[in-house]
């Protein structure tokens, strides 16, 4: 969730139970400013929201001309081990990190080496779509990237740590974490707005074949070092973990 708020950007990242729902909440002030009146404000309203909704941890982020002006902490990264959360503490982004995914494709699109309206399947030799009632050739990277090319498994629920992901190629015939849905083209592509993060794999496998790179590597060299951003990755790095 981001709001803007008189020049600031206020981010909120609530990290919930399996199974739980994604709540996020702004706080709204006529003036904001990083005060110690809006401190308190934080203070008091959010733990409430947290025990409301059932919320073990809380980062939040006031953002002013791009750079982070305050940043706090609230409740349990790991309450069993009573590792409080702080403005350091990674959240796994799920969706939220797909605005940042599209713009690792786009840096291909820029440089020439992927163009958005060429069917996906003239990048793929690891794996294709399966037959379907629809022009699979209408599935191109363009609607890919804006939930356009009729494509099914709208999300995935995860896997519980420690267990092993299933390959890219494995994922999209069968995702264990999607009710074992197969990727296909179940609606016209370019027809209508079809929610699929299983199209986002298939980006990703896009990506990987474009560059002879993992997806993470790709992004981690053209998007996100470029951009200083330190304390993100698609890798999941030993620090990470545990």
């Amino acid at each position: 969730m981001v709001k803007r708020l008189t020049g600031y950007v206020l981010i909120a990242i609530f990290l919930v139970p399996v199974g739980g729902l994604v709540y996020c909440h702004a706080v709204s002030f006529d003036s904001l400013q990083i005060s110690s009146e809006l401190r308190r404000e934080f203070d008091d309203a959010i733990p409430k929201l947290m025990d409301k909704r059932g919320v073990p941890g809380v980062a939040i982020a006031v953002v002013r001309e791009g750079e982070v002006a305050w940043g706090k902490g609230y409740g349990w990264a790991d309450k069993d081990r009573r590792l409080p959360v702080t403005e350091h503490t990674v959240f796994q982004a799920a969706s939220i990190s797909k605005p940042v995914s599209a713009w690792v494709a786009m840096k291909l699109v820029e440089n020439g080496t992927l163009a958005l309206d060429t069917p996906a399947s003239r990048y793929l030799t690891r794996w294709q779509l399966p037959a379907s009632p629809f022009d699979n050739d209408g599935v191109t990277l363009r609607r890919i990237l804006s939930h356009t090319a009729g494509l099914s498994v709208p999300g995935y629920l995860g896997f519980p740590p420690g267990t092993p992901l299933q390959t890219l190629e494995a994922s999209l015939t069968s995702a264990t974490d999607a009710g074992h849905q197969p990727l296909a083209v179940v609606f016209p592509p370019g027809h209508e707005w079809h929610y699929s993060g299983g199209g986002y794999t298939l980006m990703q496998l896009i990506v990987e074949q474009a560059t002879g790179q993992s997806f993470a590597d790709f992004a981690q060299s053209a998007v996100l070092t470029p951009l200083k951003i330190t304390e993100s990755s698609f890798h999941t790095l030993p620090r990470w973990q545990g």
